[in-house]
């Protein structure tokens, strides 16, 4: 059984338990979201639930980056064309 390491905050002397900071990715496996999860020890893990406010965050990352790509998109579409 694998045993997680344990953070020692600045304050504190007691070892903390890791805790998360952001959705890195999710995908769908067999019709259920798995995420990576990036955690304050530093590792990166796959998790089948994230809490709302990490998900709330992802996803205005997410609109946020697709409202980019599709401003600079078209600019894109007509760099490979060929007018005679």
């Amino acid at each position: 059984m694998y045993i997680p390491q344990t953070v020692v905050g600045q304050r504190q002397g007691r070892p903390q338990p890791p805790r998360p900071i952001e959705i890195m990715s999710d995908k769908l496996i067999a019709g259920k979201r798995q995420y990576r999860v990036k955690y304050t020890d530093g590792q990166v893990y796959n998790c089948d639930w994230v809490n709302c406010p990490l998900l709330d965050h992802y996803q205005a990352k997410r609109r946020s980056r697709k409202s980019q790509q599709a401003h600079t998109r078209p600019n894109q579409w007509y760099q490979n064309v060929y007018r005679c």
